[in-house]
């Protein structure tokens, strides 16, 4: 015991921390517990999963069946929030400790991979980095969302893809060796379905990992998916334009991620570089992009003429055939330069050999298949849609033109992952940054450029290419190893293709949620420029433990910037009288309300939770059915109201009477009664 103790100690270290730090957030007083849910979003969960623990099926508000989650983290939510019955804060407290557990289970799983690639004083960091980061685990343990779980399966999937080593050599042996990190890959999607992005780059990188080609084969599928969208964005200004099309791009997506790598294989891009001239090569990759295109415009063209899509602009095809010739040449033009005369027959990817990779890929997909393809069904038959209605929902949202809940994407940055005027995927990083720059901008008075954005994204760019650099050239060759093993490249495609289907499309109010494999990438970048600089110190020739010394004051620091920042935002204090401050907005709407009212309420995920004997349905539509969207859309959700029998609508006055789509439905069909903790309630009047 005594042994198994020392080999885990760090491991033990982890569990007690985090675990620690949990029970002083689920102890403390409810007032100040509400702080760890500080998001309505989380509530949308929490309300269901009481539903459904209490026989009322997967519903927000008893009445319709509501799709709007991930479903995995449903499935944590629902035993957890049986103990609603017995009192509302239970669950509350106990969620705590399991997010907590989760956590503990994402700190182990990244020090473990990382220690098989890096040291394990860098190990270490790499896992406090996560652990410990306000600005991450303000998103991945305290609001309660799916982020927990989404954080655990993401490391986890790159704990299994890193370090799978195949042992048998016959076609089902190799098939079940690969079946578990295919489980892993299913799990990893269904914690948060745009997860898909990761996992199917993480797949390609297992697959064809003999091959020194996978890099370029995973370029090429992370490229195949954004060109399209890219040339749309180019094509299209986001918004009300880029909505009416959105099918005709996503025919293109489909269209290039079929058609351009199996044109690739089929004229032989992928064979060995040392048989293929440049001007060959090239010739081959123009005509299969030609072909793809050329497919695609005709497809998209009897699409319109029966009717099935409004139309398209014709400029898209030919924008996607500029954009992924110039990447495509250039790709592989460094490749057969870099490659081709050292290259063999051996490193060519070809789909013909299927016998090499067809076994592990059928391991890693059927999983996937099985499971996704039951998710969608169950969706389809039970809700009346295969997907969450709440994504629909906020694609949608980016065709109104008069909406409180943003716009989308209109800056080339944003593609990047640099969204104007809102928290970006690389946050974590950028926020210091952006900090500094706010800081140094005010002191001075004036920026370098007329925009503030600009002179923002000028420093962090300069800031990521010196750190870059200097990685590089303290680390050369092992940067590059290390950056392979730990299945960075696969992350970073998977992250790429995700920021675009945000970016680059209508999809209009993006939360920090979204973004935990950009976290993980980010820490395990981290990591390796940590081992960096523990390189340097070791060229210098300091004394032995010098490592040691720096792990240890790096992590106490750490520990210290997160213990202050989390009693600031948890105190163990609350001041006398304000003990259930956290239910005075509930509190006045029941005085306002008689018992079994229906309140409607635009948003309404932490009313619903507490209030007692009365309905509080959603209008903006993330958390009700698939039937209220439709007529939502139509301009005719006032029917739906009208069929449940609503009585009351308690919300932003601004969002009810000035904005889209609230004003139009709720004009000369409401009475306002008076302001209650903030928001306006109104008497709904039904139409006659």
């Amino acid at each position: 015991m005594k042994k198994y103790l020392l080999a885990h100690r760090f491991e033990l270290i982890v569990v007690v921390l985090v675990l620690a730090s949990s029970f002083y957030v689920a102890f403390a007083p409810a007032n100040n517990l509400m702080n760890w849910y500080s998001t309505d979003d989380a509530f949308y969960y929490f309300k269901t999963a009481q539903n459904v623990s209490e026989g009322y099926g997967l519903t927000f508000d008893r009445i319709g069946r509501s799709s709007g989650f991930h479903p995995l983290w449903m499935l944590v939510c629902i035993p957890v929030f049986a103990l609603a019955r017995f009192d509302l804060m239970l669950p509350l407290r106990v969620l705590v400790l399991v997010a907590g557990v989760f956590n503990a289970g994402t700190g182990i799983l990244l020090y473990r991979m990382t220690r098989r690639v890096i040291s394990e004083p860098a190990a270490i960091v790499t896992s406090f980095l996560w652990l410990l980061t306000p600005s991450i685990q303000g998103v991945t343990s305290r609001l309660g969302m799916e982020s927990t779980i989404s954080a655990f399966f993401i490391v986890f999937l790159f704990h299994e893809v890193s370090g799978f080593q195949a042992n048998q050599n016959t076609w089902q042996g190799r098939l079940k060796e690969v079946l578990p990190v295919g489980l892993v890959a299913a799990l990893t999607i269904l914690s948060r379905l745009d997860n898909i992005f990761l996992v199917g780059m993480a797949g390609i990188w297992l697959v064809f990992r003999r091959n020194r080609l996978n890099g370029l084969l995973l370029a090429d599928m992370a490229f195949f998916y954004i060109a399209p969208i890219v040339s749309a964005f180019w094509r299209l200004k986001p918004g009300a334009d880029y909505y009416m099309y959105t099918t005709a791009v996503y025919v293109l997506v489909g269209v290039s991620l079929i058609m351009k790598p199996v044109l690739f294989e089929l004229s032989g891009v992928y064979r060995a570089r040392s048989q293929n001239s440049w001007l060959r090569l090239a010739v081959r990759i123009l005509v299969s992009l030609v072909v793809t295109d050329g497919l695609a415009f005709g497809l998209l063209t009897g699409m319109t003429a029966i009717g099935i899509i409004p139309g398209f602009p014709r400029s898209i095809p030919i924008a996607d055939l500029v954009i992924s010739a110039v990447i495509m040449l250039v790709m592989h033009g460094i490749d057969w330069f870099t490659h081709g005369k050292k290259e063999t027959t051996n490193d060519s990817v070809s789909l013909r050999t299927w016998n090499s990779w067809l076994p592990e890929g059928l391991g890693y997909a059927l999983p996937i298949a099985v499971l996704m393809g039951f998710y969608f069904c169950f969706n389809y038959f039970y809700f009346g849609t295969p997907s969450p209605v709440s994504g629909q929902i906020k694609q949608w949202w980016g065709s109104l033109p008069n909406t409180v809940y943003g716009r989308p994407n209109e800056v080339w940055e944003g593609l990047l992952g640099f969204p104007e005027k809102e928290r970006g995927p690389w946050n974590p990083l950028l926020s210091l940054i952006n900090t500094r720059i706010e800081d140094a901008a005010e002191a001075a008075g004036k920026t370098v450029f007329d925009d503030p954005f600009q002179t923002q994204m000028i420093f962090q760019w300069t800031l990521f290419c010196l750190g870059a650099g200097l990685l590089i050239y303290v680390y050369r060759r092992k940067v590059l190893a290390s950056l392979s093993a730990l299945v960075i490249p696969a992350s970073f495609a998977g992250a790429m293709c995700q920021i675009v289907s945000y970016m680059g499309t209508s999809y209009v109010n993006t939360r920090p949620w979204y973004w935990v494999q950009e976290m993980v990438l980010l820490v395990l970048l981290g990591g390796i420029l940590f081992e960096a600089g523990l390189t340097v110190f070791s060229r210098l020739h300091m004394p032995g433990n010098i490592q040691q010394t720096i792990v240890v004051f790096f992590s106490l620091f750490l520990v210290y910037i997160y213990a202050a920042d989390l009693i600031s935002f948890v105190p163990y204090y609350v001041k006398p009288g304000r003990e259930n401050l956290y239910l005075a907005g509930v509190v006045a709407l029941e005085k306002e309300t008689p018992k079994g009212a229906k309140i409607g309420s635009t948003g309404g995920g932490v009313i619903a939770y507490f209030i007692k004997d009365r309905t509080i349905i959603n209008l903006d539509g993330l958390m009700n059915s698939t039937y209220y969207f439709h007529l939502l859309k139509q301009g005719k959700a006032n029917q739906y109201m009208d069929e449940i029998g609503m009585q009351y609508l308690h919300g932003n006055k601004y969002m009810i009477t000035n904005s889209d789509p609230y004003m139009g439905l709720f004009k000369n069909r409401v009475e306002f009664i008076k302001d209650v903790w903030g928001s306006g309630l109104y008497r709904y009047l039904p139409g006659k």
